[in-house]
């Protein structure tokens, strides 16, 4: 499991509320704005360029990825769970004469059971137990979340602005 913490510190804060002569309401709400949008763009892009560097579909990386909003609302944290994926969730899973073929990936001596809906293998010679085919997503993941990490900052400022100067318009208006 790989966590990014993501939040502006209270000195930041404090001086963007001084120039925006002393809202700090409307600060506060444009602050937690930006950074949930920062947080997302941070987790989509994490889960796109991990689906891109599997060859797997982006909705099997949908629900890996989730942001929490932190006490005080200017934090917001990432998470992405790099588990390996079940077989039959990265794509249309294709039976053939010495495996199953899901997009890219072949699972060798692999088949596919309709009932319960996976792929599995055989662990022994009997015809129980059972094992789920799965594919290795910790690498790629961890790769592509140090990459978003990289941009965070730009992400962050960007949002930011955009929401402080919606919270201005809205008080001024198109008086600008």
């Amino acid at each position: 499991m790989f966590e990014l913490d993501v939040s502006l510190d209270d000195a930041k804060l404090r001086h963007i509320v001084t120039m925006l002569g002393h809202m700090p309401e409307r600060t506060q709400r444009a602050v937690r704005r930006g950074v949930s949008k920062a947080a997302k763009r941070l987790a989509s892009e994490t889960g796109r360029e991990t689906a891109q560097a599997l060859a797997i579909v982006r909705a099997a990386m949908r629900g890996r990825l989730r942001t929490y909003r932190k006490g005080d609302g200017v934090s917001e944290k990432v998470w992405l769970g790099m588990n390996a994926l079940a077989a039959h969730r990265i794509g249309r899973p294709i039976q053939t004469r010495t495996g199953v073929q899901v997009g890219q990936h072949f699972f060798d001596r692999a088949f596919i059971v309709r009932k319960w809906g996976g792929v599995y293998y055989r662990v022994g010679k009997e015809r129980f137990p059972l094992r789920l085919a799965q594919l290795d997503i910790e690498p790629q993941s961890y790769a592509a979340m140090k990459s978003a990490y990289q941009r965070a900052d730009d992400y962050l400022l960007q949002y930011v602005k955009h929401e402080l100067e919606w919270e201005l318009q809205k008080l001024y208006g198109g008086e600008r």
